[in-house]
C-alpha cells in the first residue's frame, strides 16, 4: 500500500499571486516532497493580467508538481492569451504542467486518484437558455452541470477521493459544537447552498475542499456517510476550507497530506472510522427540505385547483350560476368530472405548444431529418445526436406521444416491434445484441434508445445494472410480460430491455429522489459494458465528432438496408 500513497498539496484563492504560491510550493516540495499533485481551489486568476502574462511566458519559476485549478476565469481577458479557445467549460492546459479543470466533471489522474469538481455558485436554470450560455466566466453552475457531474460520478462504483467546490454546503457545522464567529458565519451562510449539501451527501467524497468565497481556514471533524447498524459501512468525509494565498490574517493557506487512492484500498480500509467521527451533517436538513418541497407542491396544486373552481363557478359574462347548479356542482362526482375535463383541455393545449417546438415530431421545423435512417407508417428510426457509439439509434413515433404506455394505436405497437426485430438482425451481424431503453421523465415525445452490446458483455450486464441503479428500486419483468402490465399512464418510469435475457423497470419517485436523466447512457457507458464514461453527456459527444452526423447517418442507412422492412 505504501507504494501507492500520494503526497498532495491544496491551496486556496491565489488571485494572481503566482510567484508567492509557486515559491512556497517549491520550498515545501524541497523539504517534505516530492509531492505528486497541487490542487488550487478558489479565485486563481484575480485581476492582475500582467502577472498572468509572466506566468505563461515562463518568467515565473514553476515547481515540478502537476497543478490543477478550480476557479472562475476572466473569460474576455484570457482570450488574448489563449485565442484558440472559444470557451473554458471543458477545461484546458494553460501551460505545461498547469491545468484548468473547467466547469464540472471527474478527473482520474494517472496515479489513480479520482477527483470530482463543480465550479461556481448554484443558480437555478433559467427558462431562457441564453442566460446560462452567457456565463463564460464560470461564476455559476446550474442543474444541468449538477446532473452531468452526478452522472459522471455514478458511471463508476469507484469512490470519489476528492471533491472540489467553490460554494459551501449548508449545515456543515451540525454535530460539531464549533463556535463560529458571527461575521464568518454570515459569509458562509451567504456562500452556501443545499445543492452542495446534496452533492456531498450523494457523492460521499473522502475529502472535500472548498475555497474562493470565504477567506478562512477551517478543518471539520470527519463525518460518516452511513447510518450505524442500518447501512453498509462507508468511508468518512473530511471537509476543509482553504484560506486565500498570502492572506492578511496569516491563516494557513496551503495544506499537505498523504492519501492512497481508493482503488488500491480494500472495502474495510476505505470504511475505517477514525476517533471523533460525527453523524452526517446534511441528512436531516435534506430530508426536511424534501418534505417541505412536497408540502409546497401540494399547496400549489390545491391553489391552482381552487382558482379553477372559482372560474368554473362563473359563466362567460361573469354571472354566477343559480343556486341549484351550485349545489349540483358541489357533488364530489361532478367536481371530479369537471377537474378531469379541465386537465384534458389544459393538456391538449400544452401538447399543441410542445409539438410546435418538438425535436422529434416529423412535422416540426426543429426536427433534424438528416439523421433519419428509416421511416415507417407510424414510426421512424433515427441516429441519436451525440450518440454513445456510432450506431446508437432511436425508435420514435411520428405522432406526438409522451410514452409507450400511452400508445393507443396497435399498428404503431406492431411497427415498433418490427423495428426491434430488424435491429436484432442488424446488430447480430456485428456479434452484438440490441439494448432498448426508454425514460418517461422530463420528456414530451418518447424515444426508445437503441445501442448494440457485444455478446461477450451480456454476462456483465446485471452487475453493471446493480452498480448504476444502486439507489433505485428495479422491478424485473418476466420476458413474456409487457411494460403495460407494470406501469400505467402518467407514471414516470425508466424501462430497460435486453431481448431474450433481461427486462426491468424503475418507477421514478419524482418528489423523493434525484433521478439522472442520462442514466441509460450512464449504464451503457459503464466500464463493464461499453466502457466509455467520457461520452455520457450527449452534448459533449455532439461537439466532439470525427465524422459529420449526415455522413454517419448515410453509413448506418446503407448498413441497415438489408433489414429494413419499410423498403
Amino acid at each position: 500500500m505504501a507504494s501507492n500513497s500520494l503526497k498532495i498539496l491544496i491551496a486556496g484563492s491565489v488571485k494572481g499571486q503566482y510567484e508567492k504560491l509557486f515559491k512556497r510550493v517549491a520550498d515545501v516540495n524541497r523539504k517534505a516532497g516530492p509531492f505528486d499533485l497541487l490542487l488550487c481551489v478558489g479565485d486563481f486568476f484575480g485581476t492582475d493580467i500582467a502577472a498572468y502574462n509572466e506566468l505563461i511566458n515562463g518568467s515565473t519559476e514553476l515547481p515540478n508538481v502537476p497543478t490543477y485549478i478550480l476557479s472562475r476565469i476572466p473569460h474576455q481577458q484570457m482570450l488574448q492569451f489563449h485565442p484558440n479557445l472559444n470557451e473554458f467549460d471543458q477545461g484546458c492546459e494553460l501551460i505545461d504542467g498547469v491545468t484548468f479543470l473547467g466547469r464540472a466533471g471527474v478527473l482520474t489522474t494517472s496515479l489513480g486518484l479520482r477527483i470530482a469538481y463543480l465550479n461556481g455558485r448554484y443558480r437555478k436554470s433559467s427558462t431562457n437558455n441564453n442566460d446560462d450560455d452567457d456565463d463564460k466566466d464560470l461564476d455559476y453552475f446550474t442543474d444541468k452541470e449538477y446532473e452531468s457531474l452526478m452522472m459522471s460520478c455514478q458511471s463508476s462504483s469507484d469512490v470519489i477521493d476528492i471533491l472540489l467546490t467553490i460554494e459551501w454546503p449548508k449545515n456543515v457545522f451540525n454535530h460539531t459544537g464549533v463556535d463560529v464567529d458571527d461575521s464568518i458565519m454570515a459569509m458562509i451562510d451567504d456562500s452556501s447552498s443545499l445543492k452542495i449539501s446534496q452533492l456531498c451527501n450523494s457523492l460521499r467524497p473522502r475529502y472535500h475542499f472548498v475555497g474562493g468565497l470565504v477567506d478562512w481556514h477551517f478543518e471539520r471533524v470527519p463525518y460518516r456517510n452511513h447510518k450505524v447498524l442500518i447501512d453498509t459501512a462507508r468511508n468518512v468525509t473530511r471537509l476543509l476550507s482553504m484560506a486565500n494565498v498570502n492572506n492578511v490574517k496569516k491563516m494557513k493557506w496551503i495544506y499537505a497530506f498523504n492519501m492512497v487512492p481508493s482503488r488500491y484500498l480494500t472495502a474495510q480500509e476505505i470504511a475505517s472510522q477514525p476517533a471523533g467521527v460525527t453523524e452526517n451533517p446534511y441528512r436531516n436538513a435534506l430530508q426536511e427540505q424534501r418534505e417541505q418541497d412536497t408540502i409546497e407542491q401540494d399547496h400549489s396544486n390545491q391553489f391552482r385547483y381552487d382558482l379553477s373552481q372559482n372560474r368554473s363557478n362563473n359563466d362567460n359574462n361573469g354571472r354566477k350560476f343559480n343556486d341549484k347548479r351550485k349545489r349540483s356542482d358541489n357533488h364530489p362526482h361532478h367536481r371530479q368530472e369537471d377537474h378531469r375535463h379541465r386537465q384534458q383541455k389544459e393538456r391538449k393545449t400544452n401538447d399543441v405548444i410542445e409539438q410546435q417546438n418538438c425535436w422529434f415530431c416529423l412535422a416540426s421545423p426543429d426536427v433534424d431529418k438528416s439523421l433519419i435512417v428509416s421511416i415507417g407508417d407510424h414510426s421512424y428510426l433515427a441516429l441519436a445526436k451525440g450518440g454513445l457509439t456510432d450506431d446508437h439509434m432511436m425508435i420514435l413515433p411520428i405522432e406526438h406521444i409522451r410514452s409507450t404506455v400511452e400508445i393507443k394505436n396497435n399498428d404503431l405497437r406492431e411497427e415498433i416491434e418490427k423495428f426491434k426485430q430488424a435491429l436484432k438482425q442488424f446488430y447480430q451481424q456485428k456479434s452484438m445484441i440490441p439494448i432498448f431503453f426508454e425514460r418517461n421523465f422530463k420528456s414530451a415525445h418518447f424515444q426508445i434508445q437503441v445501442l448494440g452490446l457485444p455478446q461477450t458483455k451480456i454476462s456483465s450486464l446485471r452487475q453493471a445494472v446493480d452498480e448504476v441503479f444502486e439507489k433505485f428500486e428495479c422491478h424485473e419483468i418476466l420476458l413474456k410480460d409487457e411494460l403495460d402490465d407494470m406501469i400505467t399512464e402518467n407514471v414516470p418510469y425508466f424501462y430497460f430491455e435486453c431481448p431474450d435475457h433481461y427486462k426491468f423497470v424503475v418507477r421514478i419517485q419524482v418528489k423523493r429522489e434525484f433521478f439522472p436523466i442520462q442514466i441509460g447512457r450512464q449504464l451503457m457507458a459503464h466500464k463493464l459494458l461499453l466502457n466509455c464514461p467520457e461520452r455520457i453527456d450527449w452534448k459533449y459527444c455532439a461537439r466532439n465528432v470525427t465524422k459529420s452526423a449526415t455522413e454517419l447517418a448515410h453509413t448506418i442507412r446503407e448498413s441497415f438496408r438489408p433489414f429494413d422492412f419499410t423498403l
